[in-house]
């Protein structure tokens, strides 16, 4: 009986796999907990705190927050990754 080889390959594609079902869990929760939300950020330092709401955040992991018009005209949108919401966004109360 021959033995099947066991290479890399396979267990990079169940790695993958397990990645890709990880995300899929882990990007509803970041959806639920920050789409729609107000969030209060600081773009530069001392360049002050403005408000946004958060409007986009793909399959991808790229986020789109969209400043509140009282502070757009400085900056009208914010592009960040998931991987750097938590450092970068604060939730504000509504």
């Amino acid at each position: 009986m021959a033995r099947k080889a066991k290479g890399k390959r396979g267990r990079c594609a169940v790695g993958k796999s397990t990645q890709a079902n990880e995300w899929l869990v882990s990007r509803g929760q970041v959806r639920q907990k920050w789409l729609g939300k107000l969030v209060a950020y600081e773009v530069s330092p001392g360049g002050g705190v403005l408000r946004g709401r958060v409007t986009s955040i793909s399959d991808e992991g790229d986020v789109v927050v969209e400043t509140l018009p009282a502070y757009a005209q400085r900056f009208p949108a914010l592009f960040l990754s998931v991987g750097s919401m938590d450092r970068v966004l604060t939730l504000v109360d509504e």
